[in-house]
């Protein structure tokens, strides 16, 4: 799990893998983040990584994009 607190955008960035966004301790600790910081009135944010093929899903959102 990785944190970036953006202090001057008041928005935290929580970055999880795969095997991290299932575990029951990475979800508990995630959880008093977001109240630590919700009383602060931050912005939170969760990112978690995906079970595509990186190259195929990116390589189709460029296609898709040069289309449009």
């Amino acid at each position: 799990m990785k944190v970036n607190v953006l202090e001057e955008k008041q928005r935290v960035e929580i970055w999880l893998t795969q095997a991290e966004s299932n575990d029951k301790t990475v979800s508990k600790e995630i959880e008093k983040i977001k109240n630590d910081f919700r009383s602060k009135k931050y912005y939170i944010v969760i990112f978690r990584s995906g079970t595509g093929n990186l190259f195929e899903n990116t390589n189709n959102l460029i296609l898709h994009n040069k289309a449009g």
